[in-house]
């Protein structure tokens, strides 16, 4: 975990002088929407964007009463624009990763998502909040197996951009 976290930052450290790179936090709450899947409970998610590239990153964690969860998500931003002058627009395809379980019970999730979001930037542009719903469709490993999984996946948070 300390090699991982220490690769992170040494890759920060090295593309930051060329880009600029938001980071931040974002909650994502627990809609009680999925098919076919006991939901998780709500958690939090460190998430990062460059702003030369379209991709959005976020890795999450989820703990409740005898249950955890970790997870992934990998967006491309296909259309964004502005709505209106401070609120900006963006979706595109996206892909997530989910694992969860307890001593009893043991869960992987993938599949396909597409998030929906707007944005704003303040603080001269150095603080980004945003707010997104992504529809998702996706397998369970688990026992039984069960596909399709119908889901609503969503986040709302920050970024500090450098």
């Amino acid at each position: 975990m300390k090699k991982a976290l220490l690769s992170v930052l040494l890759l920060g450290a090295l593309v930051l002088p060329s880009y600029s790179l938001g980071i931040g936090a974002a909650f994502t709450p627990n809609f009680g929407f999925t098919s076919n899947v006991s939901s998780s409970p709500a958690g939090a998610a460190l998430t990062l964007k460059l702003d030369s590239a379209p991709y959005v990153f976020g890795f999450g964690a989820s703990l409740g009463t005898g249950y955890s969860a970790v997870g992934f998500t990998a967006d491309l931003w296909m259309a964004k624009g502005k709505l209106i002058d401070f609120l900006n627009y963006y979706a595109g395809p996206g892909i997530y990763l989910g694992l969860a379980g307890n001593n009893n019970d043991f869960r992987m999730n993938g599949g396909l998502r597409i998030p929906i979001g707007v944005n704003a930037f303040l603080l001269n542009n150095t603080l980004e909040l945003f707010l997104e719903l992504a529809p998702a469709f996706g397998i369970l490993l688990a026992d039984p197996v069960r596909f399709p999984t119908l889901g609503l996946q969503g986040a709302f948070g920050f970024r500090f951009w450098f």
